[in-house]
This record gives C-alpha cells, sequence and structure tokens, in this order.
C-alpha cells in the first residue's frame, strides 16, 4: 500500500493520482479536534469531497495528535485522548480506511522514558481491546529520543495489528539514534513508513535527496527488515512529491525500493 499526505490540497493530490494509478491517500482531516466534533457531517462532509479516490485507491488516517498524549499522568488528560482518538478511528473504518496512524505523544521537556511508558502501555491496552483488528493501527515517532521505548510499548501491548510507523524526517531532526538503529531495533515491528527529508535542523517535509537524511544506506535497511511496510510520501508540495517518487525510482540508492 502508498499513499501521497493530503498535507496537498486536493487538486494538487488527485492530479498526483491520476498520474499514479497505484497510489491513494492519507487523510489529515480527522487530525483536527474541531473537525472530529462534527462527528457524522464531517464522515460525509469528506466522502462527498474526495468520491471516487476512496472506492478505488488505499485509503489511510491520520489521527489526531495536537495537545493530546496517551501516556500523560493525567488522567484527564489520557481521558480526552482516548475520546479524540476512538472518534478518529470511526471516522476512518467507517470511510473504508485500511489503517490509522497516531503519534506517541512523548515531549522530551515535560514526559519521561521512565513512567511515561508504562502509562502509555496502558492507554494502548484500553483503546485496541474496543477495536476488531479490521484497520491496522501505527504508532508513529515525533520527538522520541530512542527506538527501544517505543520496541517497549508494542512488545508489552502485544496486538498483531498494533505496529510502528517509522517517520524517517521526525527521528533525523529529533533523536540522536541513526536512523539504521532505528530500522533495526524496530525491525519487523514497522508496519508503515512516513518518508521525507530535512537537514537534521526543521521538520521541512522537504523531497527525498532535498536533505541530509543518508538514503544510500537508510533505503537498504529498509528494503532488508522491513520489506512489507506501507509507505506514504509525506510532502507539502506536489513538485516536492513528485521529486520524491523520481528519486525512490530512479535514485541510485533507491535500486529496488519502488518498481
Amino acid at each position: 500500500m502508498r499513499y501521497f499526505s493530503q498535507l496537498l490540497d486536493d487538486t494538487e493530490l488527485t492530479s498526483l493520482l491520476e498520474e499514479e494509478p497505484d497510489w491513494g491517500i492519507e487523510a489529515i482531516a480527522f487530525g483536527i479536534g474541531d473537525t472530529l466534533d462534527r462527528g457524522q457531517d464531517a464522515v460525509e462532509a469528506y466522502r462527498r469531497r474526495m468520491g471516487a479516490w476512496l472506492e478505488k485507491r488505499p485509503f489511510s488516517v491520520h489521527g489526531p495528535f495536537l495537545d493530546l498524549n496517551p501516556g500523560s499522568f493525567d488522567t484527564l488528560i489520557r481521558e480526552a485522548t482516548l475520546c479524540r482518538f476512538r472518534q478518529a478511528y470511526r471516522a476512518a473504518a467507517e470511510l473504508g480506511a485500511d489503517r490509522i496512524v497516531f503519534h506517541t505523544g512523548f515531549q522530551p521537556a515535560t514526559c519521561y522514558e521512565e513512567g511515561w511508558p508504562e502509562k502509555a502501555v496502558e492507554f494502548w491496552k484500553q483503546f485496541l481491546d474496543g477495536t476488531d483488528g479490521s484497520l491496522a493501527v501505527h504508532l508513529e515517532n515525533v520527538m522520541d529520543l530512542h527506538w527501544e521505548v517505543i520496541r517497549g510499548i508494542l512488545d508489552r501491548v502485544d496486538c498483531p495489528y498494533f505496529t510502528a510507523c517509522l517517520d524517517l524526517g521526525h527521528l533525523w531532526v529529533f533523536s540522536g539514534q541513526k536512523p539504521e538503529e532505528w530500522i533495526a531495533g524496530l525491525g519487523g515491528r514497522i508496519g508503515h513508513l512516513h518518508l521525507h527529508d530535512n537537514t537534521g535542523k526543521q521538520d521541512s517535509h522537504s523531497a527525498l535527496g532535498d536533505g541530509s537524511i543518508p538514503w544510500d544506506s537508510v533505503l537498504p535497511a529498509l528494503r532488508r527488515y522491513c520489506p512489507g511496510a506501507s509507505v506514504t510520501i509525506e510532502n507539502s508540495r506536489p513538485d516536492q512529491a513528485r521529486a520524491s517518487l523520481r528519486f525512490l525510482r530512479t535514485g541510485e540508492s533507491a535500486a529496488g525500493f519502488f518498481q
């Protein structure tokens, strides 16, 4: 499964979909609380907005994350997070999505790698208890420092359809560990990938090859450790998305990643 993030506007996105018949959409609309507040009306509005693309292409949903924290020590914050995550999950299921992506919520300035993971494990067990496996659920790194924490959460929750979404751009900015360490460490626990580039200073969502991520070693590691992972290209401009596709198809370091 391959997706373009809906960071692009609808006209730009549909133009790419027309060019790429095997690619689908990763929606971001249901990552916003105001959208989730509208409930069924928001679902119907999105269905009208995207029309047949939802029926004939792979469809993924990016869940909400602003002000939310599954590992919070505050029970009310966890309750609000659970409510929003469940709302997004229901919308994704109704729209026929095959997967949904949630951020870990880890914030280095306010969260601690001792204690926070235990609360996150409790949260994810509670959340997944209300799901049936019809959607894959992915846990995405953002400001996370170490892959070991995410692996520990996934292993302790121990749900076959709960895997990692490895975001290469995020780890390049926020983690001191090398991408190859993340890939080897999470290995087969990686079910989904977010691909974009940057120079290590800002999460710029640049085209692949326009930053400093060492793709010549990263792409072979991805092929080795998680060859079955689905992929989303997360660029905010159509020229960047096209450049990323060219990089994956024709770049020397990408040989064999996409055909």
